[in-house]
């Protein structure tokens, strides 16, 4: 309490750094501007003031870290356990794709083989069926006119050649004459390389029952061909390699439809699975164009579209 000219005042003011008491304000004001320990409360404040807010902020930062860690975790959990789904399946169809490629390839070997023991053990029959055939032919001279007239004496299987045959075979031999057998090849042969641009044929069916026929030579001279055997070894090179590579193209596109198929479309799996199995087939089928005990059905067909009508 103050005293001045004989009153009392009950307001008093003081400094909280020195304690120093003031009746008026702005007195006060002065002395705090000047007073050495009010200056350091006041910096001493305004530093734990800041570091609060420091404080505050850091724990702000460290919570919504550790949420995004947290986030982070467990997204990466579900991606680790989505991942080892995919993973499972994939390796399952990998496996189940791998198998049903080894049980092919088991199949075609086990086929060629058994083809390849039945061909030795039917050359010797082969060649005395071509001896009989040879000695008991019927030949007339009015018959022998009728063949030249058909044969062209331009084009001869002899002049076939490997380059060319290729490029026929490239042009002709798609996907679907692929799947279509020996049946569809045999019409390829007789259409883009057998009748020639004379019109006339380089070999024709002289007995469709007992697959005869007959061919002109280079030099002019009429010659029987039992089977076509000499047609088909002309053609069986070319017409594998290019054949190959039609399955090969085939099976790879397949391969790339399978891969984009999601792990519950059976029916399409199973669908190019089959087609995968025609082709083998097909291919195996075409191996076979110049082997008389596996060539049934080019031959078939083949002695029909070759057919001497005279």
């Amino acid at each position: 309490m103050f005293e001045i000219r004989g009153l009392q005042l009950n307001t008093k003011y003081i400094c909280k750094g020195c304690d120093t008491m003031f009746s008026i304000v702005a007195n006060l004001n002065v002395h705090q501007e000047s007073c050495r320990e009010f200056m350091i409360l006041k910096l001493n404040c305004e530093h734990e003031e800041k570091i609060k807010t420091l404080r505050d902020e850091h724990e702000k930062y460290k919570k919504d870290q550790e949420k995004i860690i947290e986030d982070f975790r467990e997204e990466i959990s579900t991606l680790k356990i989505e991942q080892s789904k995919t993973i499972s399946v994939l390796k399952e169809t990998h496996e189940k794709n791998i198998s049903e490629l080894k049980q092919a390839k088991e199949n075609e070997k086990l086929f060629f083989q058994q083809q390849l023991e039945r061909t030795h053990k039917s050359y010797e029959n082969i060649t005395n069926n071509i001896a009989k055939e040879a000695i008991n032919k019927p030949s007339t001279t009015n018959n022998t006119v009728n063949i030249r007239n058909i044969l062209s004496s331009k084009h001869t299987i002899d002049d076939l050649l490997h380059d060319d045959l290729i490029l026929v075979f490239k042009k002709n031999l798609t996907e679907d004459v692929l799947l279509g057998g020996q049946t569809a090849i045999a019409k390829i042969c007789s259409e883009n390389i057998v009748q020639t641009n004379d019109n006339k044929m380089m070999i024709c069916c002289t007995d469709v029952s007992r697959d005869k026929f007959k061919y002109m030579d280079s030099t002019g001279n009429i010659k029987e061909d039992f089977h076509a055997r000499y047609f088909t070894n002309k053609i069986i090179k070319p017409l594998e390699e290019v054949g190959q590579k039609v399955y090969d193209t085939a099976i790879l596109t397949i391969a790339e439809q399978k891969s984009e198929l999601g792990p519950i479309e059976y029916s399409k799996k199973d669908s190019l699975n089959a087609k995968e199995h025609r082709l083998a087939i097909s291919l195996m089928e075409l191996r076979s164009i110049d082997l008389p005990e596996h060539n049934s059905k080019f031959m078939n067909e083949f002695s029909i579209l070759t057919k001497n009508q005279n």
